[in-house]
């Protein structure tokens, strides 16, 4: 049950079964399974857009890897309506240590 509270700022989550996300937490690539024809938007914690993708097949994969650590929202819009899902970037510090060196 989603329910907004008034005064409060957050997202409701409104998880499909038509829409598959992995892995996530993710480094930097996600697969989405969503119905051919969707258009995917991205918003940081801030509202701000941050990546888009249109599902021109059923699966496809989404490079995150110029997106900073933090957390997400995937808005997944179909004609059978719109979903937002919360994604968490992870910070890969193994990777991170080589690129700096």
């Amino acid at each position: 049950f989603n329910q907004p509270i008034p005064g409060t700022i957050g997202v409701l989550e409104n998880p499909s079964p038509s829409i598959s996300v992995y892995p996530n937490p993710t480094l930097s690539f996600i697969e989405v399974e969503a119905q051919q024809g969707s258009s995917l938007v991205f918003y940081d914690v801030g509202g701000k857009v941050v990546y888009t993708a249109f599902m021109d097949e059923k699966k496809i994969t989404c490079d995150l890897s110029a997106l900073k650590a933090g957390s997400y929202t995937m808005r997944a819009q179909s004609a059978e309506g719109i979903t937002n899902i919360k994604l968490v970037k992870i910070w890969d510090s193994y990777a991170s240590f080589w690129f700096y060196l």
